[in-house]
């Protein structure tokens, strides 16, 4: 069922087809008016029916003509000025508004389902974009508990180096003395000389 975008009602000569036209041409929607649809079924103006037929007859007519624009005119309505008069126009146009009004609802309740679905899966893609956050910086700090530390120098290093400096100058003294007085003793002291120095060397 097509309903119109807006039925426009009034007394005859109040602007509805002027103002119906307008909307129909802004919105890009047909214009109807009941008055033109009686006289184009009928082959006759509004006043030769009137005058041929009788008041009655037209209004027969025109609660017909209002009842197919309210189920099927997809645009703009314009009704003829003693439309409304007929108590069945009204309930007609009274159930139409019911309908439109329950329509209107069931748009606004799909809307706001639609803009719920929208806020949960912007709120579920902050949520997932925050966890992935988080697992990097787990991931960095685990990296970093696993990289080697830097060497940490021995304090007190470099008297340390010196005092084995020092050793080792004694040593090499004393071995070269050893060496100068095996080289200047007879034979026998020769060797014991050189025994002692081999042992000095070997720590005993």
């Amino acid at each position: 069922m097509t309903a119109p975008r807006v039925v426009l009602v009034g007394p005859m000569g109040a602007g509805k087809t002027t103002v119906g036209r307008l909307l129909a041409e802004r919105w890009d929607v047909p214009f109807a008016d009941t008055d033109d649809v009686v006289e184009s079924a009928e082959g006759r103006s509004v006043s030769d029916i009137f005058v041929d037929s009788g008041e009655e007859h037209f209004r027969a007519l025109e609660r017909a003509a209002v009842a197919q624009a309210l189920a099927g005119h997809p645009g703009v309505l314009a009704l003829g000025g003693g439309a409304v008069m007929s108590q069945e126009t009204r309930a007609t146009l009274a159930a139409e508004r019911d309908r439109a009004g329950k329509a209107e609802s069931a748009l606004r309740a799909e809307l706001e389902a639609l803009q719920g679905a929208r806020e949960r899966a912007i709120s579920a893609e902050e949520a997932a974009r925050e966890a992935r956050a988080a697992e990097l910086a787990a991931l960095d700090s685990a990296r970093d508990r696993l990289r080697p530390a830097p060497a940490v120098p021995l304090a007190g290093h470099d008297s340390l180096i010196a005092e084995l400096g020092r050793a080792a100058d004694r040593l090499r003294q004393e071995a070269a003395g050893a060496v100068e007085a095996a080289a200047g003793a007879p034979a026998g002291g020769r060797d014991g000389a050189l025994r002692r120095l081999a042992r000095r060397l070997r720590g005993h």
